[in-house]
């Protein structure tokens, strides 16, 4: 199999972008914690700003993502292409249990962290109660 030379120095430019845009990649920490009235998700991304984040419920989950967007040209080979970069840079995705209140997920972003609230819905005293069992 015979790898093109152009194609391989593509992705190196890739790498390359990936590696410098926004003065490099660093790594974020998470932090989650529990208090009687929910979940708090604490994201510290030193390099991003708030409006980098993105936050979507889907299904039972919170997803937490950022994308740099590079716009100009890439080059691949000989061939240039004028399009829209769009590097993912961090994706968490925290399952969120049944008694989360998901219409009530806040968040902020305050001093270089994202907080994000998950209120936890009251539970509610279910007390046992007993199945009778018919005979045919």
């Amino acid at each position: 199999m015979k790898i093109d030379r152009n194609l391989m120095g593509g992705f190196g430019n890739q790498i390359d972008l990936l590696n410098t845009l926004s003065g490099g990649i660093s790594m974020a920490t998470v932090n989650v914690s529990e208090t009687p009235q929910g979940l708090t998700i604490r994201i510290k991304t030193p390099s991003l700003g708030g409006d980098a984040y993105n936050i979507e419920v889907n299904n039972n989950q919170l997803v937490v993502y950022t994308v740099l967007n590079h716009h100009g040209r890439l080059e691949f080979g000989d061939e240039e292409n004028a399009q829209r970069a769009v590097i993912p840079s961090f994706i968490r995705t925290f399952p969120l249990p049944s008694f989360v209140d998901k219409d009530h997920i806040e968040a902020a972003f305050e001093e270089g962290e994202l907080k994000v609230i998950v209120p936890l819905q009251p539970r509610t005293e279910e007390k046992p109660r007993r199945i009778d069992i018919r005979q045919n």
